[in-house]
């Protein structure tokens, strides 16, 4: 579904509510939340004692100081020249998460909805090898940056939400634990790519090549040991969708005379049999009711502004938490003369917007994704005609 964009420019005007909530508020969000973090960082935190390097906060404070006695006119262009940077931003974080979060960990890590709920829903194994390792991916991948994060010694101060038992029983070899912590997951991602490369490239070979490679006992073992690993790769992943799938009962199935009605309307639609492609049934099923159903036309476009902003939204939360672990790591030592309060706030905020990221992922995949989906199914097998 990473195509919505470019699916509904037709017969839509210029400027619509989909580009406030899809675009321009993920924009203005993201500068924002990075505007308010060097503002705090320069005028605050650091404000006596470094002069740290804030190009956005410097650069929004440069056009508004350039000239203190300009004419309404001049602030006028300054205004309009951020609110289309911040729409021009929010394309961007819409590409992004597009590819990110549609186009990977939605339909790799965990298939396409439309399919789930339809019944028929069939991976080959290696799809399934390749959900292990997106789902793994996904969990493993932010722990690592969040570990990261708490690594610098500018950091220590943040270790204090860490309870005592949780890091005594981390990994220490040689050194701090928090470091050593996060060179173990380090080594489970490359571990994990390994694994992923193996199931690749044995689900592809044929048998000739297969033999050519390794004998076949051998690439047998190689085949199970690394879909086994992939498998407890994404175990914590899996726990956790699990466990927010059934609180918000947005995983159940469609009723089976809907089904039977969904795929009959659309083997019509088509001129031919299904042939279980998800992509091709969510996009015919929503062109068709786009055109001849206009009463669902409203509540179509409403889901798709909701799942929009939710999916840019949590990107321009992740993003703005990246930009935070980069600043700590580049800048942190210029801190080394501020007091621990003074570095607490600045240090919580990027966890913050992790934090904000993940929610609003949760809300876009359990609630605006499979709902959407789910009207669209509904609305398609019982049409007013």
């Amino acid at each position: 579904m990473s195509t919505d964009d470019s699916a509904i420019s037709a017969a839509k005007s210029p400027f619509d509510a989909y580009d406030v909530l899809g675009y321009f508020v993920p924009g203005a969000c993201f500068l924002a939340c990075v505007t308010a973090f060097e503002w705090l960082a320069a005028a605050h935190v650091c404000a006596a004692h470094c002069a740290p390097k804030t190009p956005l906060y410097s650069t929004v404070g440069a056009l508004f100081l350039v000239n203190t006695s300009s004419s309404w006119l001049t602030d006028a262009l300054i205004v309009g020249s951020l609110l289309l940077l911040a729409y021009v931003v929010g394309h961007v974080i819409a590409s992004i998460s597009a590819i990110t979060i549609d186009r990977m960990y939605i339909a790799k890590g965990h298939g396409y909805p439309i399919l789930q709920f339809l019944g028929r829903d069939k991976p080959s194994q290696d799809q399934l090898d390749g959900r292990d390792f997106y789902r793994g991916m996904m969990f493993w991948l932010n722990f690592y940056l969040v570990v990261r994060y708490l690594s610098p010694a500018s950091a220590k101060p943040l270790r204090v939400l860490i309870p005592a038992p949780l890091e005594n029983l981390l990994p220490t070899w040689n050194g701090d634990p928090i470091q050593t912590t996060a060179l173990v997951l380090a080594i489970v991602l490359v571990a994990a790519i390994v694994c992923r490369g193996i199931t690749k490239l044995f689900s592809t070979a044929d048998s000739y090549r297969r033999a050519q490679l390794l004998q076949l006992s051998i690439a047998n073992w190689a085949l199970l040991a690394a879909r086994t690993a992939l498998r407890a790769f994404s175990w914590p992943s899996r726990v956790i969708t699990r466990i927010l799938g059934a609180a918000s009962e947005s995983t159940r199935l469609i009723d089976s005379l809907t089904q039977e009605k969904f795929v009959e309307n659309l083997s019509k639609l088509l001129g031919a049999a299904w042939t279980g492609d998800g992509s091709s049934a969510f996009w015919n099923a929503f062109i068709f009711l786009r055109r001849s159903d206009p009463a669902t036309v409203p509540a179509l476009l409403n889901w798709l502004r909701l799942y929009s902003f939710a999916r840019n939204i949590a990107t321009a939360f992740y993003l703005a938490f990246l930009y935070g672990l980069i600043w700590w790591y580049s800048q942190g030592d210029l801190l080394g003369g501020t007091s621990v309060d003074e570095r607490f706030a600045l240090l919580v905020i990027p966890p913050l917007f992790l934090g904000i990221a993940f929610a609003m992922l949760q809300r876009f995949y359990y609630l605006y994704t499979d709902y959407f989906t789910k009207y669209l199914i509904r609305a398609f097998a019982f049409p007013p005609n």
